[in-house]
């Protein structure tokens, strides 16, 4: 910096070498005191920067993700509905700063279940996310239609809440965004000419909350599985559904019926329960078969009580 020699006058004014400059100085000096500093440039920072985003809870696979600054430390932490902990474990983030959590990150402890009703805090940079809680997302899929109809429950987001549908397979397909109100809404994705859809096909639903943040399941396919041999049976199917398991007579008649997995609804379980009997009882499902090697064949009803 050069040294100037100034004289300052009563009227205030000041002469001497280089005083265009230092009148500058004294202008920007006073434009300072009226707005302030300047605003940061690209690429110039005072402090650490914060950066948590696009969080990602997929509940199905019990995995979390997001983005932050690279290299950062990462910590997830999994409580039930109650508050209870399920799991919690701390990661660093990538040189992208990505960040992927899933259950060998927990090691040595159990890996966490992730269910709806669970809360989900992510934290890194000084800031936190918390999905607060988990909500539901369940669809079925359409194999002729090549479509997904979902139904979201998520009743403490303010709708309405953007939902998309995701091909997890290759070569994929362009994902389909829809909308669905967030207090037990429903949905559709339609495929069509894009991907034809066939049981077992990977497809992943999701919602996003105000922030941005992504919560995932994926599509269950309805199977039933029957061993006469060892007289049992087995299936897969969404949650929070009634299904039951009954066997069928040769002649059509009915036995055995019993609740497999109820809705949480009384009522309609008990109604459900009583159409499959008087369904029996009026033969309507018909004999079996005359080349079924045996003479009961065990069968299973699947019940939504959303969709009555």
């Amino acid at each position: 910096m050069r040294n100037c020699l100034l004289r300052t006058h009563e009227d205030g004014s000041v002469t001497g070498a280089r005083t265009k400059s230092v009148s500058l100085i004294l202008e920007s000096l006073a434009m300072l005191l009226l707005i302030g500093p300047f605003p940061l440039l690209p690429g110039i920072s005072t402090a650490a920067a914060e950066l948590l985003e696009n969080v990602h809870v997929h509940y199905a696979h019990n995995w979390v993700a997001g983005h932050t600054e690279a290299e950062a430390e990462v910590v997830v932490t999994v409580t039930d509905e109650h508050g209870g902990p399920k799991g919690a474990t701390t990661v660093p983030a990538d040189e992208s700063g990505n960040f992927f959590v899933d259950c060998p990150a927990y090691h040595p402890n159990p890996c966490p279940d992730i269910n709806p009703g669970d809360t989900v805090v992510v934290s890194a940079t000084g800031l936190e996310h918390a999905v607060e809680p988990v909500g539901v997302i369940e669809g079925s899929a359409d194999e002729v239609l090549d479509t997904i109809s979902g139904v979201l429950h998520a009743n403490w987001l303010t709708g309405p809440v953007d939902v998309r549908c995701e091909i997890w397979m290759p070569p994929g397909a362009p994902p389909v965004d829809a909308t669905a109100d967030p207090d037990g809404g429903t949905f559709s994705c339609d495929f069509s000419g894009a991907w034809d859809l066939h049981f077992g096909h990977a497809v992943a639903l999701s919602y996003f909350d105000p922030d941005g943040d992504r919560v995932t399941s994926m599509l269950v396919w309805p199977w039933m599985r029957v061993n006469y041999a060892h007289d049992w049976a087995g299936g897969n199917y969404p949650a929070g559904h009634g299904v039951w398991v009954t066997n069928l007579e040769s002649d059509g008649a009915t036995s055995d019926i019993e609740w497999v997995q109820r809705s949480g609804d009384l009522a309609f379980d008990l109604e459900a329960h009583g159409a499959v009997e008087a369904a029996g009882r009026a033969r309507a499902f018909g004999p079996l078969p005359a080349a079924w090697p045996r003479d009961q064949l065990r069968v299973s009803f699947f019940f939504d009580p959303a969709s009555l």
